[in-house]
């Protein structure tokens, strides 16, 4: 027992004569080193999935409005390819319509006629009465000769200007007049509330949470390729582009808000998710009472047989760099716009606050537009912000 305590004793002595720069226990309570990040240069590629579901696709509209006239070759119910002809539209607002100056066109023609006619005869008979007068008479007659044919001719004259004035008005309503054709191949839907098509196809809908709309409208975004899974359905296959409709913030409700994943740029290639795990299930079906404020959506391939109600996830390719300037989102304290504060270490050891251009993000990382070179070395905002 006495050599036991005679070992701790000098253990404890060890302990306090240890200089207090190598002394652990100072180290681990003393202030930590703040972590670094370097800035990297490499390929950057942002991929936003959403739950999604199948449906028929969205009626298209082609005509909406009660201050145009329309003359329509399809009927309710009928079926059209696309870039069938539909009919004509003809504006009506404050003027007559192209129909309507075609028949006053006809209608003064027909009048220039009956005129001339009548005309002629008032000519013949002032004609005929010259050749029967004598005399005084005949100098009578010849004077109302001239008076009959002067009036005619004036007579006639007045008709053709008005004749003229609606040639043109015609010219200026045809070229006012516009062919509509069928933007997709469908079903022609007429109703009071205008002319749609009901296309054939199918669609793959998902709600926006709006705050993934910063990344879906970033800078460097093209929206242009994106992938489709449907649970329990044929391999993942490209979509058609993106449509995004309602962007109207604060329309999302929570019972229609769907879980978003992101897939980070970085090589491992994990998932930041932005709702737990453990999270209640939320239903994700849309109806017509409780759509989204916003959502993208994009066209099924003929090919790929799928049916309405099925569900799966929408993955869209917001942005993919081959090469781009990054930094880690920790090491960044946005401003305003597209503005942050990174604090960088200089090569001499001190540290400066600098305001860079940001673009797209991942949820991880940021690309740096401006304001910092590869190689770089930036500090971690981490407790109270500079």
């Amino acid at each position: 027992m006495a050599s036991t305590a005679a070992v701790l004793t000098a253990a404890a002595c060890a302990a306090v004569l240890l200089p207090a720069d190598e002394d652990p226990l100072v180290h681990a309570t003393g202030p930590s080193a703040p972590v670094e990040h370097t800035v990297q240069q490499r390929p950057f590629r942002s991929v936003v999935t959403l739950d999604a579901e199948i449906r028929a696709q969205q009626p298209v509209l082609v005509h909406q409005g009660a201050t145009d006239k329309a003359e329509w070759s399809v009927n309710d119910g009928d079926r059209v390819t696309k870039g069938q002809l539909l009919g004509t539209l003809t504006t009506s607002t404050g003027e007559l319509t192209l129909e309507d100056l075609r028949i006053s066109l006809a209608d003064a023609r027909q009048e220039r006629a009956d005129q001339a006619r009548l005309l002629e005869l008032d000519v013949r008979q002032a004609e005929q009465s010259l050749a029967r007068a004598t005399g005084e008479a005949k100098d009578s007659a010849r004077g109302e000769l001239a008076r009959v044919r002067l009036t005619s001719r004036q007579a006639l004259e007045k008709l053709d200007l008005q004749i003229s004035r609606l040639n043109t008005k015609v010219s200026a309503a045809r070229n006012k007049m516009r062919t509509l054709t069928a933007p997709v191949a469908g079903k022609v839907v007429r109703d009071e509330g205008g002319v749609h098509i009901q296309p054939d196809g199918f669609e793959a809908t998902a709600a926006v949470p709006p705050v993934l709309m910063y990344r879906l409208d970033a800078p460097e975004a093209t929206r242009t390729s994106a992938v489709v899974r449907v649970t329990g359905g044929p391999a993942e296959f490209d979509c058609g582009a993106i449509a995004y409709r309602g962007a109207r913030p604060g329309e999302l409700t929570e019972a229609t808000a769907t879980r978003a994943s992101a897939e980070t740029g970085s090589p491992s290639g994990t998932r930041e998710k932005t709702a737990p795990d453990d999270a209640a299930p939320r239903d994700t079906s849309m109806g017509e009472d409780d759509r989204p404020g916003i959502s993208a959506s994009c066209t099924i391939p003929r090919n790929v047989r799928v049916y309405a109600g099925l569900t799966g996830t929408l993955a869209i390719t917001v942005v993919d760099l081959p090469k781009a300037i990054v930094l880690d989102a920790s090491a960044i304290r946005l401003t305003t716009g597209e503005k942050g504060l990174v604090s960088v270490r200089t090569p001499d050891g001190s540290i400066e606050d600098r305001t860079v251009s940001l673009g797209a993000t991942d949820g991880l990382v940021y690309v740096v537009a401006k304001g910092l070179r590869p190689g770089e070395t930036a500090l971690a905002r981490t407790g109270e912000q500079r």
